[in-house]
């Protein structure tokens, strides 16, 4: 299983700590999910929370494309604290094995 790299909701992306501190965790750990009832096995019903907007919290895996393939170099950037969360190199970019100049400055690469 695959831990998200970052959350959507009010129409953004979000990071894990961001997220956390708007929507808070499920008791088994995940982020967009209210605990509700269990039993002694540890099982538990999930209650899916909502933003501003009424939509579900969604996660971004890490297999997720994020990005725009047709466009140059991207990073994926956090809708709250603008942090950077992940980056994605075009083909043929120097970070991505290949012999051309990235398109982004050096501190936007992750």
């Amino acid at each position: 299983m695959y831990d998200p790299i970052a959350y959507t909701y009010d129409a953004d992306h979000h990071c894990e700590a961001c997220a956390e501190k708007r929507f808070g965790r499920c008791r088994c750990g995940d982020i967009g999910y209210a605990y509700r009832g269990g039993d002694s096995s540890g099982r538990h019903e999930h209650v899916e929370l909502t933003d501003s907007e009424g939509n579900a919290v969604g996660a971004v895996s890490p297999f997720d494309e994020w990005w725009e393939p047709s466009e140059g170099c991207q990073t994926l950037a956090c809708g709250t604290c603008h942090g950077l969360i992940e980056t994605q190199h075009r083909e043929g970019c120097e970070h991505n094995y290949g012999e051309d100049a990235c398109d982004l400055p050096e501190d936007a690469i992750a």
